[in-house]
C-alpha cells in the first residue's frame, strides 16, 4: 500500500461523485465532507459506523486514532467487522441499515433498473422515527406504532399497511442472516385481515362476455372530433364575421365589433380556427380497441403493454393456427418481453412470453406491423404513429363511462379487473390453475388463485346440482 494524501497509510476517503473538494488526487482530504473510511490487511471499514461514534470527516487526529484500533484489532485476530464493541449494530441506525441493505441488494440482484418504484417505499420508513431508531433497538411494539400512526397519517389502507408490513419483515430477516440482530422483532405484527374498505367488491367483479361486447362496441366513440379553444368567439360568431368579411368590412372594424384582435378574425378567414371541416379527430378509440384486445386474448399489465415494442414480437418463427368458429388459419405470434420490461423479470432476470394466439390478436400485430412499416422500437400500444404513452388513465375511464360501468376502486372496477378476467377465463376453459399462473406470469399459485374468479351462475349451478331429489 502507498501512502495517501492523509499522511497515514490505509487512512482514506471515497469520494462521491458530487465532491469537488478534490481534484486529480491533489487536494487535502479534509476539505470535503466525506467519511472516512480504513483499509487494512483486505478489510475495508467505513471509521464512524464500526466505531458506533462520529469521526469528524474535516479532522485526521480522531481518524487515526480509530483507524489505529482497528488495525490493532485485525492483527489481535479479535476484530468484528459489525463493530468495535461487537454490539453487531454499533449504534447503526435502521436507516444506516437500509442504505447498506439497499446497494448490497442492487448489486446482487442486478436491479438498478428497477430500483425506482421499490426505492421511494423504502424513502418513508427511512425518513420517519422508525428509520431514525438504531437497528438493535427496534422492538414488536415500536414497530407496530410507526405502523399505526403512519397509516392514519398517510391514509393507508389494509393492502398499503400490509405490504409496509412485508417490507420491513424482509429487511429485518436480512439483518438476522448477516448477524446484525438476533431476531426479527417485525414477524410478531399481525397482517390486516379481510378485503380493504377501498376496493369494494373488485375481487367478484367479472366482465363476463356481455360487457366485453358492449366495450368493444363504444371504443369508437373516443376517435373524438377535437373541440374549439374556448374564448370569446363561438361557432356562430365565427360564421358572422366570415359574412362580414365576404361584405367587404375591413377587418379592424371587425375585431373591435367582436372584442377580438385581428389576429384571430385573420386566421378565421383562412379557415385556420373555427373551421369544422378542418377540425382534427383523436385516434383514442383505435388506440383502445388494441388495448382492450390485448388484455382479454394476452392479459399483459398496464405498465408492460405501454412498453411493447415491434422487436419483441417473434415475427421470424409464426404458429400456424386455426380459429375454431370460423376455420380461417392464421398465425399465432409469440412476444418475448426482456426481463427489465416486465414485473417478475425484474426480480429474476428471466424473458417472458406473451402468446397472440387469438384470431383478432394476430390480425391486430399484422396491421400494426403494416401501419408502423416493420419500424422496431415503434410501440405497438403506443400512439398511432408508434409514440410511447406514459399512460391512458384518461381513455380507459372515458372507455368504461361510454360502456355504462361505474368505475373506480371503491365501486371495484379498474383497468386491472380485465387481468382478472383474462385469468379467470383461462382457469375456466383449462381446468388447471397452474396454466392460469403461467400465462398471467405468476411467481406463486397463491397469487393467482387471487385472480380466479367464478361466475355467480356457476356458484348456483353448483349448489343446484347437489340436490338428491
Amino acid at each position: 500500500m502507498h501512502k495517501n494524501l492523509s499522511g497515514t497509510t490505509g487512512l482514506v476517503k471515497i469520494h462521491g461523485r458530487d465532491c469537488r473538494a478534490t481534484r486529480g488526487g491533489k487536494g487535502r482530504p479534509t476539505a470535503c465532507r466525506c467519511p472516512w473510511y480504513g483499509k487494512y490487511q483486505g478489510h475495508v471499514v467505513h471509521l464512524a459506523r464500526w466505531s458506533g461514534k462520529e469521526v469528524d470527516p474535516r479532522e485526521l487526529g480522531p481518524a487515526r486514532l480509530v483507524f489505529t484500533r482497528i488495525k490493532s484489532a485485525i492483527d489481535d485476530k479479535s476484530f468484528d467487522p459489525a463493530g468495535e464493541h461487537k454490539t453487531r449494530t454499533s449504534g447503526q441506525t435502521f436507516a444506516e441499515y437500509i442504505d447498506d441493505w439497499w446497494i448490497d441488494y442492487v448489486e446482487e440482484q442486478q436491479l438498478a433498473s428497477a430500483k425506482g418504484s421499490l426505492k421511494d417505499v423504502v424513502g418513508v420508513i427511512k425518513r420517519g422515527p422508525l428509520g431514525q431508531a438504531a437497528l438493535h433497538d427496534l422492538t414488536t411494539d415500536l414497530i407496530e406504532e410507526w405502523l399505526s400512526t403512519t397509516r392514519k397519517a398517510r391514509k393507508w389502507g389494509k393492502k398499503n399497511y400490509n405490504e409496509y408490513l412485508a417490507l420491513i419483515v424482509r429487511l429485518l430477516d436480512r439483518a438476522v442472516a448477516r448477524r446484525k440482530i438476533k431476531f426479527n422483532p417485525a414477524r410478531a405484527i399481525e397482517r390486516m385481515k379481510g378485503v380493504n374498505d377501498h376496493r369494494g367488491e373488485l375481487r367478484h367483479f367479472r366482465l363476463d362476455e356481455d360487457i366485453e361486447a358492449k366495450l368493444f362496441e363504444v371504443v369508437p366513440l373516443l376517435n373524438r372530433t377535437q373541440r374549439p379553444n374556448r374564448n370569446k368567439l363561438t361557432q356562430e360568431k365565427a360564421d358572422a364575421i366570415r359574412a362580414r368579411a365576404t361584405k367587404g368590412t375591413l377587418q379592424s372594424t371587425i375585431a373591435q365589433e367582436f372584442g377580438v384582435s385581428t389576429t384571430v378574425v385573420c386566421h378565421v378567414l383562412q379557415g385556420k380556427i373555427w373551421n369544422p371541416a378542418h377540425r382534427a379527430t383523436t385516434t383514442k378509440g383505435d388506440e383502445m380497441t388494441r388495448r382492450l384486445i390485448a388484455v382479454f386474448d394476452m392479459g399483459p399489465r398496464a405498465g408492460e403493454m405501454q412498453r411493447i415494442q415491434m422487436q419483441h414480437v417473434d415475427w421470424a418463427h409464426p404458429r400456424k393456427l386455426t380459429d375454431e368458429k370460423t376455420g380461417t388459419k392464421f398465425n399465432g405470434y409469440d412476444i418475448n418481453l426482456p426481463p427489465e420490461l416486465t414485473k417478475g423479470g425484474k426480480w429474476s432476470g428471466e424473458t417472458q412470453t406473451l402468446y397472440a394466439y387469438t384470431l383478432r390478436a394476430s390480425r391486430m400485430l399484422e396491421a400494426r406491423r403494416f401501419q408502423l412499416n416493420k419500424k422496431p422500437t415503434a410501440f405497438i400500444f403506443g400512439t398511432e404513429a408508434g409514440h410511447s404513452v406514459k399512460s391512458f388513465d384518461k381513455s380507459w375511464q372515458a372507455l368504461f363511462t361510454l360502456a355504462g360501468l361505474e368505475w373506480g376502486r371503491a365501486k371495484g372496477l379498474t383497468w386491472h379487473t380485465t387481468r382478472h378476467e383474462f385469468g379467470s377465463r383461462v382457469n375456466e376453459q383449462e381446468k388447471d390453475p397452474t396454466i392460469a399462473q403461467d400465462l398471467l406470469r405468476h411467481k406463486r399459485l397463491e397469487t393467482t388463485q387471487r385472480y380466479i374468479h367464478t361466475r355467480r351462475d356457476r356458484v348456483r349451478d353448483a349448489a343446484a346440482r347437489l340436490n338428491r331429489g
